[in-house]
């Protein structure tokens, strides 16, 4: 888990990045739970890049999993809430094998196993990550919250600069 200099890690991973699938998940009726829906879309409107494909994938990313090895990525990045014991709006990169328990249980399957799946499929050819945000209210609603929202700026600026290069 990465978050004290997860701008530079994040900008790491993505150096020499040739094609990058995003996998926003989420739910849309439960406050923060909607933060990965939310980036995925902002990275659809607003990273100017051949090198990004971002897909809003909701609670069920698994649904997506033969449009993203259609895409052959060389990264992977599932975007979602998470609780892992930080100020919310707080961003944690993570590797795979480190969301179990971690990641919010909106997903009908687990995201890691999905991981592994892609993995997997595509010969161990992919570099994948999850970037979890710290959570604050996952009531129903629509209202997010503005630490949590806050973090989808930052995302999507690591993006830019990682990308649009």
């Amino acid at each position: 888990m990465i978050l004290d200099n997860v701008d530079d890690e994040l900008l790491n991973f993505l150096r020499n990045a040739k094609k990058v699938v995003i996998c926003g998940v989420g739910n849309e009726l439960k406050s923060d739970d909607r933060i990965g829906l939310l980036i995925a879309e902002a990275l659809q409107k607003e990273v100017n890049s051949p090198k990004i494909i971002s897909f809003i994938c909701g609670s069920a990313p698994e649904g997506f999993s033969g449009k993203i090895l259609k895409e052959k990525p060389t990264h992977f990045v599932i975007i979602d809430a998470a609780q892992f014991g930080y100020p919310p709006g707080s961003i944690g990169l993570f590797d795979p094998e480190e969301i179990e328990g971690i990641v919010t249980s909106t997903h009908s399957l687990p995201l890691s196993l999905m991981c592994k799946y892609l993995h997997m499929e595509l010969k161990g050819e992919i570099n994948i990550k999850v970037i979890g945000i710290q959570i604050k209210n996952l009531e129903l609603g629509d209202r997010i919250t503005p630490e949590v929202l806050a973090a989808k700026d930052k995302i999507v600026s690591i993006f830019k600069m990682a990308l649009e290069a």
